[in-house]
């Protein structure tokens, strides 16, 4: 095989490549944002009180896309049997509390649980210092390579 043809095949596998990695729609590095008006943590469980009702998803660079998600389907994502389902791989999420500039929380939640307004997850916290009650608050979960329906 001559240098040109190597040379030839290489661009036109490269160029393969982009294309169908601009293609996939379905599986993006996801980001999720919602807020709520205060927290309490007892040492493995944290309850976000009166917790909007639905979420801001979002994707990093290249293909920036930003959808709304209802809380329930975002709940959605820790059920058994759904690709690359927050139940095998629990998510970090970092935990802003109002006031508290410059001291994010960061946890892995898992067992998600919504109850009224409420919403509550078991939570270990990963780095930080949590106290018993707090907020408003903002909360960011790492949704690396979610597969969602949008």
């Amino acid at each position: 095989m001559t240098l040109r043809k190597l040379l030839t095949m290489t661009i036109i596998g490269a160029l393969a490549w982009v294309s169908v990695s601009l293609a996939d729609d379905t599986t993006k590095s996801w980001l999720f944002v919602t807020h709520a008006g205060g927290f309490d943590f007892d040492g493995s469980t944290i309850t976000l009180n009166d917790v909007v009702p639905d979420l801001t998803a979002f994707t990093d660079r290249p293909n920036r896309v930003v959808q709304d998600l209802a809380l329930d389907d975002f709940l959605g994502l820790w059920a058994d049997g759904a690709a690359n389902a927050f139940a095998d791989d629990p998510p970090n999420a970092v935990l802003s509390i109002e006031g508290r500039m410059g001291e994010p929380v960061i946890l892995e939640l898992s067992n998600p649980v919504r109850t009224g307004s409420g919403l509550s997850f078991d939570a270990s916290v990963l780095s930080g210092t949590l106290g018993t009650s707090g907020g408003p608050v903002s909360l960011v979960v790492d949704g690396l390579g979610q597969t969602i329906p949008l």
